[in-house]
């Protein structure tokens, strides 16, 4: 209906002490949102039970608009899933809203036991069926050996329509209703094999590697097969390079066009070829740390607005110089940040395992970068286990890290970590930011206090 999470909590709590039912307080607001709001939960109520389960969420999108308003905000797989949950709806035939919810509990189950590998925060790379990962996203999606699949004809058909149809074949060939009926199952596989496709290639966040086999013909031409042929035909590689050497030359890119080269790139390579290459020179900001690492943290004070983090969630590869072998300074940033979220440290025994998988999600590949940062996130969180903090954090009644907030005036961030020490009307809240920032002397750390 559209109340942002300030405005429900101002209805439910505004100046009572105890928070009041929704319902009670929304019929008490008098502003045109919930006045409307109320009119059309009591319409939707008033047919609950009456109508079948697919008219009232068909009622409720047209009244407001939902799938629209979902399309223009950009987010058109949100768009897909309700028309999904109609479609689900419609096919139950229930009336019954709580059954109804049960039908859908149940779908759900069926969905978890049909894809068990599920995503974590481990960084570790998985495996799974396309059907597995139907539902899940991941900043980077490899579909290997896409030239593959396709297998033999069945001398068996089951047609919807006809019913049981055997492979019989005559002088004249096979019969007719043979194939017609391979030709029904032909379009269906076909329609099935390029939907799998879709949620495939759908999985990914940011970046899409698809891996596969082709045959080169004699006049330059490729032949590849499967998913890798439907989606060279449309990016438009057909031929390889003219001085391409399938015998044991070097990889060659295949030319997508002007317009497709921003966003798409095709590698040809060799059979048997391995990349013995060295790491490729880069460019990087960050200077050797010196010196002991400060310490973690100090007391500041509750932050007034988000904190400022410039630096993409994105999975990229950090390119190390040759003389240069240590993490930038940002990647030791997020690994600290992401150990105290999920409140790890080094005493753990899969700390290093863990945390070797967290830099690799930042981009670090190479082993001289990953064990700087490695080595010097564990120093930094054992510099915080001995401040009186942890102890006091360690020891907190309530814990809460990286807490959505939003503000009146539409301002929005995450705290680091909100805890509570003590029980009763008495007991006090903390809020901290933790800054892994290196800080050259006392006055540099009073200044970004002061600007926190």
């Amino acid at each position: 209906i559209g109340f942002a999470d300030p405005d429900l909590h101002r209805l439910r709590l505004d100046e009572a002490q105890a928070p009041r039912p929704l319902w009670q307080a929304l019929a008490a607001d008098d502003t045109p949102r919930s006045r409307d709001a109320v009119a059309l939960i009591a319409e939707l109520n008033g047919l609950a039970g009456r109508v079948t389960v697919a008219d009232l969420l068909k009622r409720f999108v047209e009244v407001t608009g939902y799938r629209a308003l979902l399309l223009a905000a950009g987010d058109a797989r949100a768009a897909r899933n309700v028309s999904k949950l109609l479609l689900d709806a419609q096919r139950s035939g229930i009336v019954s809203a709580g059954a109804f919810l049960e039908y859908v509990g149940g779908l759900r189950a069926a969905g978890s036991r049909e894809g068990e590998a599920r995503a974590d925060s481990s960084g570790a790379v998985q495996i799974m069926s396309v059907h597995q990962a139907k539902g899940l996203e991941f900043p980077v999606v490899v579909i290997g050996d896409a030239g593959g699949g396709g297998g033999g004809r069945s001398t068996l058909l089951l047609d919807e329509q006809i019913g049981v149809i055997p492979a019989l074949s005559s002088d004249n060939g096979a019969a007719l209703v043979w194939k017609l009926a391979q030709q029904r199952e032909t379009s269906k596989e076909a329609a099935e094999d390029d939907r799998l496709l879709y949620v495939a290639a759908t999985r990914v966040q940011e970046r899409l590697l698809i891996s596969g086999h082709v045959t080169l013909k004699k006049d330059g031409s490729l032949s590849p097969g499967h998913w890798l042929g439907k989606l060279c035909a449309a990016a438009g590689l057909a031929h390889a390079p003219g001085d391409f050497d399938a015998a044991g030359g070097e990889p060659a890119a295949l030319d997508v066009g002007a317009e497709a080269a921003t966003f798409i790139s095709a590698v040809l390579y060799p059979e048997g070829y391995a990349n013995t290459a060295e790491p490729l020179p880069g460019n990087d900001d960050d200077e050797q740390s010196g010196g002991d690492t400060p310490r973690l943290l100090a007391p500041i004070a509750a932050a007034t607005s988000e904190r400022s983090d410039d630096t993409p969630d994105r999975v990229w590869r950090v390119i190390p110089r040759a003389a240069q072998r240590w993490a930038p300074r940002w990647v030791i940033g997020k690994l600290v940040h992401a150990a105290l979220a999920e409140w790890r440290f080094p005493n753990d025994a899969a700390f290093t395992a863990w945390c070797r998988a967290q830099a690799r999600t930042c981009g670090l590949l190479d082993d001289a970068r990953s064990n700087d940062a490695v080595q010097r996130t564990r120093r930094l969180l054992t510099h915080f286990r001995r401040h009186p903090l942890f102890t006091e954090i360690d020891a907190a009644t309530a814990r809460f890290h990286e807490l959505p907030y939003a503000m009146p005036d539409g301002e929005q961030g995450r705290i680091d970590l909100l805890f509570r020490t003590g029980d009763g009307p008495d007991a006090a809240w903390t809020l901290v930011d933790f800054k892994s920032d290196r800080l050259a002397s006392e006055q540099a750390r009073a200044a970004l206090v002061a600007d926190e």
